[in-house]
Parts: C-alpha cells; sequence; structure tokens
C-alpha cells in the first residue's frame, strides 16, 4: 500500500514538473516569438535607414537633377519603348522628322577663338618701328609697309563715380520783399524730372541706388562687401546703416508697384504656390528665428509675375491672407497646411508631377523595376508637354486629352495594383500613395491647356533664395524679410521677362514718387518693357547662359 502512495506521489510529481515545463516551454515560444518579432522589426529599420542613406548620399554627392538609381535608369528606356508601341510606319516616320527637327537644330561649332563684341570701343595703340630702324642697313633704302599685325585684348577700367552738381537759378522779384499776397518773393527753377529720387534729401542718385538692389537681390551681394567696392573704386565710405536705409527707402517706393502686381496676379485664373526656409535675427532668443519666404506665380500670357510674400510662421493664416479672396487653379505641392486654402469655394486644387515623379526618383533604389515602369509612364506624360510648348491653350487640351488621359488611365491602374504590395513605411509604398492620394489634383492639368503640368516654376524661382542664404545668411528682422520680399519680386520679374533689372529700376525710381497712382500700371516690368521695345529701345538681358524663367507648359 505504501509502494503504492509512493508511485502516486512520484506521478503527481512528474505531472507538475511536467506542467512546469510545459509553462517554461510557453514563456519560452513566446520569448522566441517576440526576439523574431523584434529582429524583424529591426531588419525592416535597417532596410528603411539604409535606403535613406542612399537617398542622401545621392542628394549629397549624385547629379543634382532627379535622376533615379543606376539599376532604375538603365531599365527606364527600355520600358518607355514597350509602353510608346506604335505600328512600324508610324514610328519610323517619327524617326525621321526627330531627326530632320535635329539637323536643322544643330549649329555649327565655332572654330578658334571667340570674336570680341564688335558694339565695345576700341583703343588702337600702334607700335611703329623708330626712324632709324626703317632703314634697311644692307641696302640703305626705306622699309616698305606692308601693313599691321594685330591683335585685341579685353580690358575692364573700375567704375567710374563722380559727383553730381545740381544748381537751381533763384530769382527775387525786384521791389517787393514779401512778394504780395500769394506770390513768393524769390522764385527757384523746378527741379529737372530726371533728377527725381524716391528718398527725400538722398544724397545717392537713382543709379546708385539701382545698382545696390542689382548687387544685392540679383548678384547676391552682401551690404559690407558693397561698402568695400565702393571705398575700392571711389575711395568712397559709405556706412552700412545708410545703405540699409537706402534699400529700405527703394522698397517703399516700390510697393505700389508690388501691390499692382499682386492685384493682378489674384485676378488671374491660375497660381502656383511654394515655400522656402530663411533665417530671421531673434535678439534674446539665442539663435535665429525660422521664417518663411512664399512664391506666387502667374501665367506668362496674362500675369507674369514672380510675387514673393515673407511670413513668420509656416502656418496657413500668412497664406489665406495673401490669397484673399483668389477663385480659379492654385497649384502646390500636397503640404497639409494648404488644405483649406486647396478646398475652399471657387479654387480648383492642381497637384504638381515633379513632385511625384520625385517620389518614385527616391525609391529607385528599392524596387528599380517598379520604379522605373512608374517613371517610364510620367516620362511619356512629360514628353508629350515638350512636344506642345510652342501650341495654343486650346491645342495644349486637346492632345492632353488624345494622349496624355489614357496613360495616365494606366498608370493608375498600375499604381493601384502595386499599392498593396509594399511595406506601409516602404519608399514604394510611400511613393504610389500620394500619387493615388493627389490623383484627382493630378489630372486636372487635363481639362485645361493653360495649366502647366508642374509647379516647377516656383520651385526654379527659389534658386535666388538659395544662393542668397549662402551669402546674407539671413534677415535682420521682420521689415527687412518684408523689404526683400518686394524687391525680390521686382528683380525675379524682371528676370522672368528677359528685362534688364538695371535699366528698370534706373528709370521706374526716378519717376514713381510724382507719377499718377490711377497709372501706376505703366510702370509694371511688363508694360514698361512693352513702351521701351516700342520706341525702339532694347532693355533684354540676351542671356545665353541663363535664360528666363517661363512657365512650363
Amino acid at each position: 500500500m505504501k509502494r503504492s502512495d509512493d508511485t502516486g506521489k512520484n506521478i503527481a510529481q512528474l505531472e507538475a514538473q511536467i506542467k512546469e515545463l510545459s509553462s517554461g516551454l510557453e514563456l519560452m515560444q513566446a520569448r522566441v516569438e517576440e526576439l523574431e518579432e523584434q529582429v524583424s522589426h529591426r531588419d525592416k529599420k535597417i532596410r528603411s535607414l539604409e535606403m535613406e542613406k542612399k537617398t542622401l548620399l545621392r542628394r549629397l554627392y549624385g547629379p543634382k537633377s532627379d535622376r533615379p538609381g543606376d539599376e532604375a535608369q538603365m531599365l527606364l528606356e527600355g520600358i518607355v519603348m514597350g509602353l510608346e508601341a506604335r505600328p512600324a510606319e508610324e514610328a519610323a516616320q517619327e524617326e525621321v522628322a526627330e531627326v530632320a527637327q535635329k539637323k536643322k537644330k544643330k549649329r555649327s561649332k565655332p572654330t578658334g577663338r571667340q570674336i570680341l563684341p564688335e558694339h565695345l570701343e576700341r583703343r588702337v595703340e600702334e607700335v611703329d618701328l623708330s626712324e632709324e630702324e626703317k632703314i634697311d642697313p644692307e641696302t640703305g633704302q626705306r622699309l616698305i609697309l606692308i601693313g599691321w599685325e594685330s591683335r585685341e585684348r579685353l580690358v575692364e577700367e573700375p567704375a567710374r563715380f563722380y559727383v553730381q552738381v545740381l544748381k537751381r537759378a533763384k530769382y527775387a522779384r525786384p521791389g517787393r520783399g514779401d512778394g504780395g499776397p500769394g506770390q513768393p518773393a524769390v522764385i527757384t527753377a523746378p527741379e529737372p524730372e530726371h533728377h527725381g529720387n524716391p528718398i527725400d534729401r538722398c544724397k545717392a542718385d537713382v543709379s546708385v541706388l539701382a545698382n545696390i538692389i542689382v548687387f544685392k537681390y540679383c548678384y547676391h551681394l552682401t551690404l559690407y562687401r558693397l561698402q568695400e567696392r565702393y571705398w575700392r573704386c571711389a575711395r568712397v565710405w559709405l556706412p552700412r546703416s545708410t545703405l540699409c536705409g537706402w534699400v529700405s527707402g527703394c522698397a517703399v517706393a516700390l510697393e505700389a508697384i508690388y501691390f499692382e502686381m499682386k492685384r493682378r496676379i489674384l485676378i488671374s485664373a491660375y497660381l502656383g504656390l511654394d515655400d522656402t526656409l530663411v533665417k530671421m535675427l531673434d535678439p534674446g532668443a539665442g539663435k535665429a528665428a525660422n521664417t518663411r519666404l512664399w512664391v506666387y506665380a502667374g501665367l506668362l500670357e496674362s500675369a507674369p509675375y514672380l510675387l514673393y510674400d515673407f511670413t513668420l510662421t509656416r502656418e496657413k493664416e500668412g497664406v489665406l491672407e495673401f490669397l484673399g479672396d483668389f477663385q480659379g487653379h492654385l497649384q502646390g505641392d500636397a503640404y497639409s497646411g494648404h488644405h483649406e486654402m486647396m478646398h475652399r469655394d471657387g479654387v480648383i486644387e492642381v497637384a504638381c508631377w515633379d513632385h511625384g515623379r520625385r517620389y518614385f526618383v527616391d525609391a529607385s533604389d528599392e524596387d528599380p523595376s517598379a520604379a522605373a515602369e512608374a517613371l517610364a509612364h510620367i516620362k511619356l506624360l512629360y514628353k508629350v508637354e515638350r512636344e506642345l510648348v510652342q501650341e495654343d491653350a486650346e491645342r495644349r487640351r486637346a492632345t492632353r486629352q488624345e494622349r496624355s488621359v489614357p496613360v495616365l488611365d494606366k498608370l493608375e491602374a498600375w499604381l493601384k495594383d502595386k499599392q498593396e504590395k509594399y511595406l506601409p513605411k516602404s519608399g514604394m509604398r510611400s511613393a504610389i500613395n500620394y500619387c493615388l492620394n493627389q490623383w484627382e489634383a493630378l489630372k486636372v492639368y487635363t481639362t485645361d491647356g493653360n495649366i502647366p503640368i508642374s509647379n516647377c516654376l516656383c520651385e526654379q524661382s527659389f534658386k535666388a533664395i538659395a544662393t542668397g542664404r549662402k551669402n546674407w545668411l539671413f534677415f535682420g528682422s521682420e521689415e527687412g524679410g518684408r523689404n526683400a520680399a518686394i524687391l525680390f519680386s521686382i528683380t525675379m520679374t524682371c528676370r522672368r521677362l528677359d528685362l534688364d533689372p538695371y535699366a528698370y529700376l534706373e528709370d521706374v525710381l526716378r519717376r514713381v514718387n510724382t507719377h499718377p497712382a490711377d497709372r501706376i500700371e505703366e510702370l509694371l516690368p511688363d508694360h514698361w518693357k512693352r513702351q521701351r521695345e516700342a520706341s525702339g529701345q532694347d532693355v533684354r538681358l540676351r542671356l545665353e547662359d541663363h535664360r528666363p524663367l517661363r512657365v512650363a507648359s
């Protein structure tokens, strides 16, 4: 009986041990599953960080254009050719036309050294032999002049400064000490119109003021460098506070033109917008504040202006205040702060295909084949746009409906098919989600020939800001930011119109304070350019390396 009891105890102990081992096993299995989940999560995180690292390295050290990874780039052309599959006859005809067009456009390469421009003044210096050297020592006869050996060099003289003294005659009325009622005792000759100045009692002529604006906002020279320039060229030391005051005074004088440009751009049917970060000094905070500079671009045909606006934050209130009651097509990126302004009554949201394409470029190292296929569809859309640059709006709309809409339909089906095949936080999934979330806005450009396929004009207009930030670094105050917005608007609009900003400012600054307010449109850059060209003046920049900014049609 005792043995039976011992056996029962042993069995109970074994069962307890089995239970304990089973619970331990379950605990270990749970632990293993937890560790596997952690490893899987870390693997995903590592892959994500590796992709991010590749993207950042490509942006830092790779081509500055939105070029996909090498493998995706190799696949891209083949996929495009496949998507463009057309009857052999049609393809052959198009190829012949393209070759003929290239031959037509091809310029013969200049040989030898470039000839210096003919319009430059020629100062000729002649070097001749002495009278003794003109006698042949062997025959004693005088040498015969058969010609000259010429060489041309470009010479630069430092800028020439001088002081202009304006003397206005003063006349007294004989026998009238006080001049009588309503009659002045002394009559002074009126100041000529060409001596106008936007700043009262300013010691600088408008030619100097215009140069300061052009150097600062077109060529990004800081004021302390301009100080050194004036000292080196003319031994004139201009205090920096004086230069700041002159810049501010010019901005205030040009404010009426800025607001007229704003009024006209807001009544147009299309507006593109974008923003960029600019630092501003914030005394007492210990660091510079992050402020924003916004750009608003109209169509070249109707409102060819680039308007900049300064705000202290990126919050929606600043943009809503600028836009006011704007109604029409509004093109921008998918920034969440744009949601309210894009969905107001009378506003039609237009998305940018450059942004959509950029997501696939960033994800091209993750899945080269899929990224190349998406980029191939987008490339076809841009190919259609390149062919329509010189066409009118109605022709562009009809061609987009005929050729671009089918490509968009295929791309939409492809995006929906691929969407669930990628992890939620992967680069390809982000690219696909961006396009599908913005799909209706991305298709809007096909319904109107005036709307560009991308918002690249706004992005290009920030090149001047990006270059300037590396020189002047920050705005000194809120007032400085607002003045910069006005002056950037004027100079960048001139550049967009291929108009010499110095010629424009040198004339307008003389007249803006006395010009009738109800005729302010005569001083707008596009109107001013047309007036000068009608009178036979050439006020274009005529730059070969820097073409004027245009709307991407």
